[in-house]
C-alpha cells in the first residue's frame, strides 16, 4: 500500500523536500533515522501547545504555578534553545524564573527593556529566591564576577559587549525579543554575538512577528538557524517561501538595481507548523482562560531617579507613616501639601518610561486602558502616546462627549488607547474593549482603584484582565500601594 503525502516545496539546490511532520505516515518505507525525526518533530508539535503536565512546580514564595506554565517548564527544560511566545499576560517570567530555580545555572543573563530590569530582579527574589543579582546601569558598566543574574536593557548591550563576553553564560532569556526584529541594529548585533556563546537561550515575546514574516528572520538567524531545515537556512531562501519574495526593479541615480522584496506573506500556515515542530512554544489567553483568575494584578517597579531621592530625603518619615496609617484605618488622609507636591514630583518622572512601557504592552495586546491623577501627567502622556490616536477623559471633558470617546476607544481600530482621570473615568463608563489596565498614578483609597479596574472587569469582557501599577522602588509611591493593595485583600476575603 502506497500512501502519498502532499510535499510542501522542492528546493532545486539542496534537493530537498520540506514536509509537514503531521502528513508523515509511519510507514515501513521510512528509514529508522527518518522515523525518529519525524516523531520528534510531532511531539514537538503537540508540546508547543500543551496547556497542562504530570509534573508541578511553586516557585520560592510558595505560590504554585498555573497548569500551563508547568507544561512550559517542561518544554524550556527539554529544549536548549526555544522561543517562549505565550500571550501577553500569561507569567513568561515566571517560567523563566521556574526553570532558573530548577537548573541553578551558574550565570544567567536576561535582556530586557529599561522599565522592566528592576521588576526582573524583583520576580527572581520571589520566585526563584536568587539574591545575587546585579542590573547593570550605564554604558561603562562592568558585570560584577560574583552575579548569579545580571540583567541588562536593549540600549547599552553594544556598549557593555566586552563586559558580557568576559564570561560565560549558561542562560540568556531575551524577554520582549521583537526588539530585535532589526538585524542591522547595534543592540541586535551585540546580543546576537552573545547569543553564539551560550547553549541555552530563551528569546520570550507575545508578538515574535509585529508585522509581516520577514520579521522573524533575524532572531531565525541569530538564534535559532540550526534548527531551521538546510533548504531555508538563507534569507533569501526564507523570504521567497513565506514572505512571497520577489526581485523588484529600482532606478536609482540613473542606473538600473534589483533587489529582493520581502515585505509580503505566504505559506502562512506552513510557517506557523515550522516554528511549532522546531523551537517555538505558544499558548494563547483564550486557550487557557479556564485556568486563569478573572484579573491579575501586576506592580512594575521602576528605577528612581536621583532627583526623586534627594526630594524624599527631605520628607518627614513620620509624615509618610500617617498616611499609610491613614490608609489602614480608613480614617480621611491628612492634608500635607509637601506630600502632594511629591506626589506630584513622582507622576511626572515616572511619565517617559511609562510611555515606553505601554508602547510594549501594545506590542502584544490591541488596546489599552491609561489612568492617571495628575492633568499634567495627562497631557504627557497624550502628546507620548499620539500615534496611537488616544482618547481622553478628565473632570473637564464635558458629559456629552464621554460616550462618543468611549465609543470611539470600542469601535475605532486606530484608537488604541483610552486615558483618563481615576475620578473621571473610574466610574460609570464601560471599557470592555480592553483587558489591560495601566495605572501610572493610583489612588491612595483602594476601592477607587478597584473602581478603575472594574472599567474593563465587568460584563461583556471576554478576557482575564490585567492590571499594571507602576511605582518608583524604595518611594511613598510604592509603600503607600502595597499598603492600599494589602488592605483591599482582607476586604476581598471578607465580601468575597
Amino acid at each position: 500500500m502506497i500512501q502519498w503525502i502532499d510535499l510542501q516545496f522542492y528546493n532545486d539546490e539542496t534537493k530537498e523536500w520540506y514536509v509537514n511532520s503531521s502528513q508523515i505516515p509511519f510507514g515501513s518505507y521510512l528509514s529508522d533515522k527518518a522515523q525518529l525525526m519525524a516523531q520528534r518533530l510531532k511531539n514537538n508539535r503537540e508540546s508547543s501547545y500543551s496547556e497542562s503536565s504530570t509534573e508541578t512546580y511553586s516557585g520560592a514564595n510558595g505560590l504554585p504555578l498555573f497548569p500551563y506554565q508547568n507544561a512550559g517548564v517542561v518544554h524550556l527544560k527539554a529544549h536548549k534553545r526555544s522561543l517562549l511566545a505565550d500571550d501577553q499576560g500569561l507569567g513568561n517570567t515566571i517560567q523563566i524564573c521556574q526553570l532558573i530555580a530548577l537548573e541553578a545555572p551558574y550565570r544567567t543573563l536576561i535582556v530586557c527593556p529599561s522599565s522592566l530590569k528592576s521588576n526582573w530582579k524583583s520576580e527572581i527574589l520571589e520566585w526563584a529566591n536568587v539574591t545575587e543579582v546585579q542590573i547593570l546601569e550605564g554604558r561603562t558598566a562592568k558585570v560584577d564576577p560574583y552575579a548569579k543574574i545580571v540583567i541588562i536593557n536593549y540600549d547599552i548591550a553594544h556598549y557593555v559587549l566586552g563586559s558580557l563576553l568576559d564570561y560565560k553564560w549558561d542562560l540568556i532569556a531575551i524577554d520582549e525579543a521583537h526588539y530585535l526584529k532589526n538585524p542591522d541594529a547595534k543592540r541586535t548585533k551585540a546580543i546576537m554575538s552573545i547569543t553564539q556563546t551560550c547553549e541555552r537561550v530563551v528569546p520570550m515575546t507575545g508578538t515574535p512577528m509585529p508585522n509581516k514574516p520577514i520579521e522573524l528572520w533575524s532572531m531565525l538567524s541569530g538564534i535559532f538557524l540550526a534548527y531551521l531545515p538546510k533548504s531555508l537556512r538563507n534569507k533569501q531562501a526564507f523570504g521567497k517561501r513565506y514572505c512571497a519574495g520577489f526581485l523588484e526593479t529600482l532606478y536609482i541615480h540613473g542606473r538600473v538595481k534589483k533587489i529582493w522584496n520581502f515585505d509580503g506573506q505566504s505559506n502562512l500556515e506552513e510557517l506557523n507548523g515550522l516554528l511549532r515542530e522546531r523551537l517555538m512554544i505558544r499558548r494563547l489567553k483564550h486557550e487557557v482562560l479556564p485556568q486563569l483568575p478573572s484579573r491579575t494584578i501586576s506592580v512594575i517597579d521602576f528605577n528612581t531617579p536621583s532627583r526623586i531621592k534627594r526630594l524624599l530625603k527631605t520628607i518627614d518619615s513620620d509624615i509618610e507613616q500617617d498616611v499609610v496609617d491613614a490608609i489602614n484605618s480608613g480614617s480621611r488622609l491628612p492634608p500635607l501639601e509637601e506630600i502632594a507636591s511629591l506626589r506630584k514630583e513622582i507622576a511626572l518622572s515616572k511619565v517617559p518610561e511609562s510611555i515606553e512601557y505601554v508602547k510594549m504592552l501594545l506590542a502584544n495586546t490591541d488596546k489599552v486602558i491609561v489612568f492617571a491623577h495628575h492633568k499634567d501627567v495627562i497631557d504627557q502622556l497624550q502628546e507620548g502616546l499620539k500615534e496611537f490616536y488616544p482618547s481622553v477623559i478628565t473632570g473637564s471633558t464635558p458629559s456629552n462627549l464621554r460616550s462618543d470617546l468611549v465609543d470611539d476607544f470600542h469601535h475605532n481600530s486606530a484608537c488604541r488607547v483610552i486615558i483618563g482621570n481615576l475620578n473621571a473615568m473610574g466610574v460609570g463608563l464601560t471599557l470592555t474593549a480592553a483587558s489591560t489596565v495601566v495605572f501610572i498614578e493610583s489612588s491612595w483609597t483602594p476601592s477607587i482603584n478597584e473602581q478603575c479596574i472594574d472599567r474593563a472587569h465587568r460584563i461583556g469582557q471576554e478576557s482575564a484582565v490585567n492590571a499594571h501599577y507602576i511605582v518608583l522602588g524604595g518611594t511613598l509611591d510604592a509603600r503607600i500601594l502595597i499598603t492600599a493593595l494589602n488592605k483591599q485583600k482582607l476586604t476581598d476575603i471578607v465580601m468575597k
